[in-house]
C-alpha cells in the first residue's frame, strides 16, 4: 500500500504560476509513489471570500485546474475541506488540547487583535485536516514549516493522552522552494497583485510578461531568467536585450501553459463532472478519516455516529 501524502490549497481563486511550479508540479511528479490526498481548504476560504456563489466557483475551478494539470483521480483523492464535517469536531477537540498563550505564540492574536477568530484558529485546522487522514507526508511550502511542527507536537500531546491515534506526519518540502518571483521581483503574490495565471490567455500572458520591471534593466533580465529557468525548457542562454528575453520567456511560458488552458476550458463546462469528481474523493477521503474518528471520539469519550454497531 502507497504511503498517504496530504497537501492542500486554500479556494481563494485561481492558482497562478507560483503555485504550479512551487507545489503542483512538483506534487504531480510524485503521484505513482505516493497516494495523494489533495484538499481544497474552503472553509479556511470563509474569512477571505463572503460571497458563497463565488466560493462555489472557486472550487470548481481549482478542480478543474488540478485535473488539466494532470491529477490523476484514479490514484489521487480530490476533495473539498466542508464535505467531511467531522473535521469540525476533531478541531474542538485538538483546541482542548492547547492554551491561548500556545495559540498566540502561534499566530500573533494578541498583537493583531483584528483576525477573525476563523482565521486564528487555523493551525488547528491544518492539524485537524492533517491527522485525521493518517498522512505520513505533508506536502508544503517552507513557510508552512513552523505549523507542521505545531501538527506533530499536538499529535503527540493528544497521542500520550489518550493513546496512539494518530500518525505523527513527516513534512516535505518539494525540491523547487526557491522563491517564484511575480512581475515586479517580489515573491509571486495574489497579495501584491503581481501574478501570472496559470489560465491567462496568451494575449494577457504576453501583456503581463512586457510589464516585468524590476529596479533597473540588469534586475528585470534577473527576474526573467528566473522565470525561464522554471520551465521545461531550463534555458541556460543568456540574454542581454530585454525585448528579446521578455519574448523568449512568453514563448516558453506559453507553450507549457497553453495545453493546461485548453484541458481547462474542457473540464469547466462540465460542472456536473467536477462535482462528481469531489463527491467520490470525499467518499474516499471519509473512509481514511473514519478509521480514527470513530477510535478518537471513543477515547475521547464522545458519541461518534461513525462507531462500528
Amino acid at each position: 500500500m502507497k504511503p498517504i501524502l496530504l497537501t492542500g490549497i486554500r479556494a481563494t481563486g485561481l492558482p497562478h504560476i507560483g503555485n504550479y511550479y512551487g507545489s503542483i508540479k512538483p506534487l504531480l511528479r510524485m503521484q505513482e509513489e505516493y497516494r495523494i490526498f489533495q484538499l481544497i481548504a474552503d472553509l479556511h476560504a470563509v474569512p477571505h471570500v463572503r460571497d458563497g456563489a463565488l466560493l462555489n466557483d472557486h472550487v470548481r475551478s481549482i478542480t478543474a485546474c488540478y485535473l488539466s494539470c494532470g491529477l490523476d483521480v484514479q490514484q489521487s483523492v480530490l476533495w473539498r475541506q466542508s464535505q467531511i464535517q467531522e473535521m469540525a469536531w476533531v478541531s474542538l477537540i485538538l483546541m482542548s488540547l492547547i492554551s491561548v498563550n500556545e495559540l498566540d505564540a502561534e499566530m500573533k492574536l494578541i498583537a493583531n487583535q483584528d483576525i477573525d477568530m476563523l482565521s486564528g484558529i487555523y493551525p488547528v485546522l491544518m492539524a485537524a485536516d492533517t491527522l485525521m487522514m493518517g498522512a505520513d507526508l505533508v506536502f508544503a511550502g517552507r513557510d508552512h514549516e513552523t505549523g507542521l511542527d505545531f501538527v506533530s507536537q499536538l499529535s503527540q500531546r493528544f497521542n500520550s493522552m489518550y493513546g496512539n491515534i494518530f500518525t505523527v506526519p513527516s513534512p516535505y518540502f518539494p525540491d523547487l522552494n526557491q522563491m517564484v518571483r511575480g512581475l515586479d521581483g517580489r515573491k509571486m503574490s495574489k497579495s501584491f497583485n503581481n501574478t501570472i495565471s496559470l489560465l491567462d490567455s496568451e494575449d494577457d500572458l504576453y501583456q503581463k510578461i512586457v510589464r516585468i520591471k524590476g529596479a533597473d534593466e540588469a534586475e528585470s533580465l534577473r527576474i526573467i531568467a528566473d522565470l525561464r529557468a522554471l520551465t521545461d525548457a531550463h534555458p541556460s542562454d543568456n540574454v542581454a536585450n530585454l525585448k528579446e528575453a521578455k519574448q523568449l520567456l512568453f514563448e516558453e511560458l506559453n507553450r507549457e501553459l497553453k495545453p493546461i488552458r485548453q484541458k481547462y476550458a474542457e473540464w469547466i463546462g462540465q460542472p456536473d463532472a467536477l462535482d462528481r469528481i469531489l463527491q467520490d474523493g470525499a467518499a474516499a477521503a471519509r473512509e481514511q478519516a473514519n478509521k480514527r474518528i470513530s477510535l478518537l471520539m471513543n477515547n475521547v469519550g464522545l458519541y461518534s455516529s461513525t462507531r462500528s454497531k
